[in-house]
């Protein structure tokens, strides 16, 4: 869905490598669940299938913040504390072994998509310092080139 409906490179990017990473974690964790006479739930749910269609409704910059938020973090921060859950509490040594053993690669995806869930620093706004004693007002935020600004509480200003 990230190739098709996604901005940028650094998304789509993340997308494959987390879908690459949680197929092959999904067929270790099929084998434990069958090794354990686990049954495993056939797909998402109701929540998870609601947050995919929305999902699939945007496009572009709006899909990167939405898939990052939802997919990267959200459900990494869920999946992270049900992993941890199960390598300090499972009773199962075959769990707990796997829940221990993918932690560090779930911590790792997670940590990824906050990084790319920040804002960049480009996109704040450029902070103009004010022109302290004896030093001309700052230019114009209007634009650079406009007269400096008027500061009424600074005389001579």
């Amino acid at each position: 869905m990230a190739r098709q409906h996604g901005a940028s490179g650094d998304v789509q990017a993340y997308a494959r490598q987390a879908a690459a990473r949680l197929q092959d974690l999904g067929r270790e964790l099929a084998d434990v669940a069958h090794a354990q006479a686990v049954t495993l739930p056939a797909g998402p749910d109701v929540t998870q299938r609601t947050h995919l269609q929305e999902l699939a409704q945007q496009r572009e910059a709006a899909f990167d913040r939405m898939y990052l938020h939802w997919a990267g973090v959200a459900l990494g921060e869920e999946t992270l504390r049900h992993y941890r859950q199960a390598a300090d509490e499972a009773q199962a040594a075959p769990v707990r072994e796997f829940a221990v053993h993918t932690l560090p690669m779930l911590q790792n995806l997670l940590q990824d998509a906050r990084r790319l869930a920040r804002p960049s620093p480009q996109a704040e706004p450029r902070k103009l310092p004010p022109g302290g004693p004896g030093e001309p007002a700052p230019p114009s935020p209007a634009s650079p080139s406009a007269p400096p600004s008027i500061d009424a509480t600074r005389p001579g200003r």
